[in-house]
């Protein structure tokens, strides 16, 4: 190290130091002065700044690394809620389609039972207006044909079936009586073309 040349701030002569010593006597009024070793300060503080530097990365890395876990566990949330949404949003729909699938099912099922309960009833009234028309009973076996409407709706087959019926019915239980009686007062619902198509 070289010697630097101060003055004393006391008698302003010229003192010499070495920074090797911590403590400086002046020559002439023999004041002694602490050596204030700037080297060691800066060392230090620079060690301190390190170490300061060096927590504050530390903790900077470790905020980062705390926000990066939150960041990655919103993130898990958040693909474990849009996945709980996923199938949500897959299983409502099906489950309601299932239950309407259901429900028609149920609703053909106890329509298809009241038009083929309908449909024996029907088959009954024939059978009771063949049986009238044997015994001679021309006007009841009438108004039991003219009865013969299918009301339930399940198909338009059926229920053309049943008019077709209906006017096969009236057709017979008229014949039958101008066969037995020689005439009848009751009117066919077969119109004309019906008549000519036969």
């Amino acid at each position: 190290m070289k010697l630097v040349e101060i003055n004393c701030p006391n008698c302003k002569g010229t003192l010499k130091v070495n920074p090797e010593k911590d403590v400086l006597v002046c020559g002439y009024c023999h004041t002694e002065f602490k050596v204030d070793d700037e080297v060691k300060k800066i060392e230090i503080n620079k060690t301190i700044h390190h170490i300061y530097t060096d927590e504050a990365k530390i903790m900077r890395e470790e905020n980062n690394r705390i926000k990066e876990e939150e960041r990655n566990k919103n993130k898990r949330e958040k693909l474990k809620q849009d996945s709980i949404n996923t199938v949500i949003g897959l299983v409502i729909p099906f489950f309601i389609m299932t239950l309407i699938v259901l429900g028609c099912l149920v609703l053909l099922k106890s329509s298809e039972k009241k038009s083929i309960k309908q449909e024996q009833q029907l088959q009954q009234i024939v059978e009771d207006v063949k049986s009238d028309v044997s015994n001679g009973n021309y006007d009841e076996a009438y108004l039991k044909a003219k009865s013969i409407y299918y009301t339930e709706n399940y198909s338009d087959e059926i229920k053309e079936k049943w008019d077709n019926t209906r006017k096969e019915m009236i057709d017979y239980v008229i014949k039958e009586e101008k066969k037995a009686t020689g005439k009848s007062e009751h009117k066919s619902e077969s119109g004309i073309f019906d008549k000519i198509f036969k």
